[in-house]
């Protein structure tokens, strides 16, 4: 299974009728959530080319802080954020540009995996080894994400608590044993015939751009 921006696709006894209409928070910005089981969510930002940036960073802000309460985190939990790519491509460096620009505090930390063939520390050891080391208690997770369609890229912030497929390997609650929020950006589209990822002439304006945002969204929540 791929990385997809729907994590519908990537989470178990999910109840599709409980995905609320997408609510406008502005003429841009739409924002829909998906109850997945009890304090599961997924949560994804609609935005058109036009959205204004401090609209998107207070939809993104108050997102997280709905997930933060949810798992009953606060200021005093410590928080270990990762972000996973290959920072050489630029489809799949959201993840490190993400970490490079945030900022961190006596409570928060933060980590860049590289993921590529020839890596063998599987993802999901090297987190839990991570999380068991700086004995936190919240792992946020960035990612770049595959897109359902092209009208997508670049278009959505996906947020979740629930699984998430990296790589072939099933990363949740469960397997780190600690909370997770996963913050993703489709930056590609498969075409299943070719086994090709496609993406747009300016993904390296789209790929800053978000990892901008969501960086300031967490500094101004730390």
């Amino acid at each position: 299974m791929k990385k997809d921006v729907l994590f519908l696709e990537q989470s178990e006894g999910v109840n599709t009728h409980s995905l609320e209409e997408a609510k406008k928070v502005s003429k841009e910005i739409k924002v829909s959530t998906i109850n997945i089981k009890k304090n599961e969510k997924c949560i994804t930002i609609f935005y058109e080319d036009n959205f204004i940036v401090e609209d998107l960073i207070n939809t993104l802000m108050e997102s997280i802080k709905l997930l933060l309460k949810d798992l009953k985190i606060n200021k005093n939990n410590k928080v270990l954020f990762i972000g996973l790519g290959n920072k050489e491509l630029s489809v799949d460096k959201l993840g490190y540009l993400t970490i490079e620009k945030l900022s961190v505090n006596n409570n928060s930390y933060k980590i860049y995996k590289e993921i590529n063939i020839k890596d063998n520390i599987d993802t999901i050891s090297f987190i839990k080894a991570i999380k068991n080391l700086l004995e936190v208690d919240l792992v946020i997770i960035i990612d770049s994400l595959k897109a359902t369609s092209e009208e997508r890229i670049g278009k959505t912030i996906q947020l979740s608590t629930s699984i998430i497929n990296i790589n072939g390997e099933l990363l949740s609650k469960k397997t780190i044993k600690c909370p997770i929020i996963t913050i993703g950006v489709p930056l590609t589209i498969n075409t299943d015939k070719e086994k090709l990822l496609l993406t747009t002439a300016n993904v390296d304006t789209l790929v800053d751009n978000a990892s901008s945002i969501i960086s300031i969204s967490i500094n101004r929540l730390l």
